[in-house]
């Protein structure tokens, strides 16, 4: 009877043993099976992600441009600008400070101050005059390539103040509403070159053709 409980015993023992050893080797032959699930997972978001980077390209996003960073970069331009109107000198200069305040992959939108003088006779039999002029716009820039040199284009709307009449610009001395377009490359990461056409009311009269060279910061 002894014999016969010590051999029942032996045979449970065993029976435990081979369920805990085929318990533990599951996981491991399941961790085996699913690797391959991993892996299509894996190359499915890989594939997607070049889906993704492809379609950016196509719209002309470069890839240092795709990030979602919103603002906080200045504009520094000096240039100089070549009045239509009949003023005294045929090239003024002309300075900006722009602030960045929107960004979004290619997309910019910035707030722009400028400065300039104009030299121009007020009146016949009178002297020159040099007359201060501050535009204030809200532009909108878009940029293209992905390229070592990208491109851009921008336009603008806003105002401009001058401190004086100017006669042949048909300007008051007061607001007057002003718009903007140009096109610029950028030679590196802060350094960039811009031409742009500016005019108001009388663009006859009043436009300001200009060429700038500009520090971003």
């Amino acid at each position: 009877m002894v014999r016969g409980m010590v051999v029942g015993a032996a045979s449970l023992l065993f029976a435990v043993s081979l369920a805990v050893a085929q318990q533990k080797a599951d996981p491991q032959q399941r961790g085996v099976k699913g690797q391959p699930i991993q892996r299509s997972v894996l190359l499915s978001f890989q594939q997607d992600a070049k889906r993704r980077s492809s379609g950016l390209s196509l719209l002309g996003i470069g890839s240092s441009y795709r990030s979602q960073r919103r603002g906080g970069e200045f504009l520094l331009r000096v240039g100089a600008l070549f009045p239509v109107g009949d003023t005294e000198d045929s090239t003024e200069f002309i300075g900006e400070l722009e602030w960045e305040f929107y960004r979004l992959n290619a997309t910019r939108l910035s707030l722009l101050v400028g400065w300039t003088e104009v030299t121009h006779i007020p009146a016949p039999g009178l002297g020159e005059e040099d007359t201060s002029l501050i535009p204030i716009l809200l532009n909108y820039k878009r940029l293209f390539s992905r390229g070592r040199n990208p491109w851009f284009i921008t336009v603008g709307i806003g105002a401009i103040f001058a401190d004086d009449p100017i006669s042949v610009m048909d300007l008051d001395d007061d607001w007057s509403f002003w718009w903007q377009v140009g096109v610029g490359v950028e030679f590196s990461r802060r350094w960039f070159l811009e031409v742009r056409y500016m005019a108001g009311e009388n663009p006859d009269d009043d436009a300001l053709p200009s060429v700038f060279i500009g520090l971003r910061f």
